[in-house]
C-alpha cells in the first residue's frame, strides 16, 4: 500500500464574478484518492481556492469525483492539479482525469489523463471572448446574408495570430473562442473569393467592451461541381458482422446530376443488409441509383455484411470500395472513389483509432491521411450520447480537414488546443449484452501532413470516446512514420503499429517490445475465441512470455502501456 504524505490545504472565496465565467471541474482520481489536490491561484500569487480530501478506495480503478463548479472573476488564474506522493493518477493504481470546462460555452480548457508526476499547472484567462459569424455566398454583393442565398457549412475558418481554427455549422456560423486582443479571421480558401469584405482575412478586436464581435464573410466560389465518396469500416472479426458507412457528398454549391453508386464487397464478406437498401445486387457488386444532391448535401449509406467464423483469418485484411458517378460534367473525378482495408482481429479492444496509409506514409506517393475512429459500447445499459474528441497532432494540417463517412448523426466542432469534437447526441446505442450489433459506432476524417514532412517523422494520435457521463475511454495510437520509397521495394506496411511479437511463430517462448521503446503496464493473452487464458502486471520494456503449457495454435495479445494506451497483435504457436 502506498504511504500517505500528510497535506493541509486552506481555502478562501473569490470575489464576486460575472457568471461568464463559471467553470466546471471533473476529476477522477485513482485508487489513492486522497493523495489528489488542485488549487487555483489569481494574478500577483494571490490565493484563491482548493480542492482536496477525496476519498481513497479499496481497489484500483477510476473513480470519478462530484462536478466542482467554481465563478471566476476576470483575470488571469493559475490552476495546478497536485500529487502528495508525486506519482499523478495512473498506471498501478487506476487510471486518473481531469477536465475544466467553460460553462457557458462548453469549451474544454484543460484535459489530462497522464498527470504522473508531483504537479501540473495551466493558465486560465477571463473573459473568455469569442469570435462569431457567417460564412455565406453573397450573390448579390449586399454584405448581408440573404434568405435564398447559399450558406456555407462545414468549412474551416482560421484566425491569426496562431492560427486558430473553427468550423462553420450547418447554417453557416461560426463560434471560436478567442482571449481579448487582435486578430484577423477569414475563410480557408476551397474555392472562394471575398466580394464582401472585398479585403479578407478581416480585422476583428475582442474586448472587454466587445467580447462576441461579428465578422460576415460574403464570399464567391470557383470551386467546380464534384461528388466525393468516403467510407469508414467497423472492426472486422471472425464469425460477427462487419459494419460499413459511406457518405456520397457534394462539395461544392453546384447541384449534381442524379447519383449512381457502387460498392465492392471482400469475397470473405457475405451482404446481410444496407440503409438505404441496393437497387441490384450481384454477388458481391452492390448499386444504388440516388437523387442529385443539392450544395453541400451528402447521401449516406451503411452496408451490414457477415464474416465466416474462422480464427484462421486473424491478420488477414478485407477490403471495401465505393465508386460513385452523376450525369452532370465533373472535373475532378479522383475523389470519387474510396478503398478501406480493414484487418481481421479478435473479439476485444472494441474503441481503437485506425490511419491509412498504415505504418508508413510514403512522401513520394501518399498525399493524405485517412482517420477511422471505432466505438462500441460496451457498458451495461443504453448510451444517449457519444462524444469523440481527437486532439490532433502538430505535424497535421487543420486547413486541410475533410470530414468523412459516420455510423450515426453527429454535430462537429473545433475546440482550442487543435481539439476536434464529434458530438453523437440522442445516438440511443444499446450495449453489447443487448444488441451486439448495434452497439459499434465509427467517424472517419481525412487530413494531409503539414509538408515538408522530414523523413523519418512519427505522426502520432489518438482519440477519446465519451459515453454519456463516464470517463473518457482513450483509443491506442494511430502511428504512421513519413518515409521516401527507393522505388524498387516499397515499405512493407505492417498490420501490427508499436508492438513487436518475436518469435512469430513461437516455440515455448514470445518476447513483447514497444517500438517507442516506452513500458508495458500489462499484457493479456487471449484465446481466438476472445477467452483471458493470461494477465501479468509487469514494469518492462521488453517482457518474455513463457508459452509453456499452451497449445498449438494462434493466439492474440493485448499490451496497455504506462501511458494506458492499448497494442494488440497476434502470434502462433507451433
Amino acid at each position: 500500500m502506498k504511504s500517505l504524505l500528510p497535506i493541509l490545504i486552506a481555502g478562501a472565496l473569490a470575489k464576486s464574478a460575472t457568471g461568464q465565467n463559471e467553470i466546471a471541474i471533473d476529476l477522477t482520481t485513482d485508487q489513492y484518492g486522497s493523495e489528489s489536490f488542485w488549487q487555483i491561484d489569481g494574478g500577483g500569487g494571490s490565493y484563491f481556492l482548493t480542492g482536496s480530501g477525496f476519498p481513497d478506495q479499496d481497489a484500483p480503478g477510476s473513480y470519478p469525483q462530484a462536478t466542482r463548479f467554481v465563478d471566476l472573476a476576470d483575470g488571469v488564474f493559475n490552476f495546478c492539479l497536485g500529487d502528495a506522493f508525486d506519482d499523478g493518477f495512473c498506471c498501478a493504481f487506476g487510471q486518473g482525469s481531469i477536465t475544466i470546462i467553460h460553462v457557458a460555452s462548453g469549451t474544454v480548457l484543460f484535459y489530462t489523463d497522464t498527470f504522473s508526476t508531483d504537479i501540473v499547472c495551466t493558465q486560465l484567462q477571463f473573459p473568455l471572448g469569442r469570435v462569431q459569424g457567417q460564412l455565406f455566398l453573397d450573390d448579390d454583393h449586399d454584405c448581408q446574408p440573404g434568405a435564398s442565398e447559399t450558406v456555407m457549412p462545414g468549412h474551416i475558418v482560421q484566425i491569426f495570430p496562431g492560427p486558430v481554427f473553427g468550423l462553420t455549422d450547418a447554417t453557416g456560423h461560426f463560434d471560436i473562442p478567442m482571449p481579448n486582443g487582435t486578430y484577423t479571421v477569414g475563410a480557408v480558401s476551397t474555392g472562394l473569393y471575398p466580394i464582401c469584405p472585398p479585403a479578407q482575412p478581416v480585422p476583428v478586436v475582442v474586448t472587454d467592451e466587445d467580447p462576441f464581435p461579428q465578422v460576415l464573410l460574403g464570399d464567391s466560389s470557383t470551386a467546380k461541381l464534384d461528388l466525393m465518396a468516403t467510407a469508414a469500416s467497423g472492426p472486422a472479426r471472425p464469425g460477427f458482422q462487419v459494419h460499413h458507412s459511406v457518405f456520397l457528398t457534394s462539395t461544392s454549391i453546384y447541384p449534381t446530376g442524379p447519383v449512381t453508386a457502387t460498392i465492392t464487397l471482400d469475397p470473405l464478406l457475405t451482404f446481410i443488409s444496407a440503409e438505404p437498401p441496393p437497387d441490384g445486387i450481384a454477388g458481391n457488386l452492390l448499386t444504388w441509383s440516388l437523387p442529385a444532391l443539392e450544395a453541400y448535401e451528402w447521401h449516406p449509406i451503411h452496408v451490414h455484411s457477415q464474416l465466416p467464423p474462422d480464427p484462421g483469418l486473424i491478420g488477414e485484411e478485407v477490403e471495401f470500395a465505393v465508386e460513385a458517378h452523376q450525369t452532370l460534367f465533373e472535373p475532378e473525378l479522383n475523389n470519387n472513389q474510396h478503398t478501406v482495408h480493414t484487418t481481421i482481429t479478435g473479439s476485444f479492444d472494441p474503441n481503437d483509432k485506425l490511419v491509412w496509409p498504415e505504418d508508413v506514409f510514403l512522401l513520394d506517393q501518399d498525399s493524405v491521411l485517412d482517420y477511422t475512429i471505432r466505438f462500441q459500447n460496451t457498458g451495461t445499459d443504453t448510451a444517449f450520447t457519444v462524444v469523440v474528441t481527437d486532439t490532433l497532432s502538430e505535424d497535421l494540417d487543420m486547413a486541410s480537414f475533410q470530414q468523412g463517412a459516420a455510423s450515426h448523426p453527429f454535430a462537429l466542432t473545433f475546440k482550442p488546443g487543435r481539439v476536434l469534437e464529434w458530438r453523437f447526441a440522442n445516438i440511443i446505442m444499446p450495449d453489447s449484452n443487448v444488441n451486439e450489433s448495434a452497439s459499434h459506432g465509427i467517424v472517419g476524417f481525412r487530413i494531409k501532413p503539414h509538408l515538408p514532412l522530414a523523413a523519418g517523422t512519427e505522426v502520432v494520435n489518438a482519440a477519446d470516446i465519451f459515453f454519456d457521463f463516464n470517463p473518457p475511454v482513450r483509443t491506442p495510437d494511430a502511428r504512421v512514420v513519413a518515409e521516401t520509397s527507393t522505388g524498387v521495394d516499397a515499405p512493407l506496411r505492417s498490420t501490427i503499429s508499436g508492438l513487436a511479437i518475436y518469435p512469430n511463430p513461437a516455440q515455448g517462448r514470445v518476447v513483447l517490445s514497444l517500438a517507442d521503446q516506452g513500458v508495458i503496464a500489462e499484457v493479456r493473452l487471449f484465446t481466438v475465441e476472445g477467452r483471458l487464458v493470461r494477465r501479468q502486471p509487469t514494469a518492462l520494456g521488453r517482457v518474455e512470455l513463457d508459452l509453456g503449457g499452451f497449445p498449438a495454435g494462434t493466439y492474440l495479445v493485448a499490451v496497455r502501456t504506462n501511458h494506458g494506451n492499448w497494442l494488440q497483435g497476434h502470434f502462433s504457436i507451433e
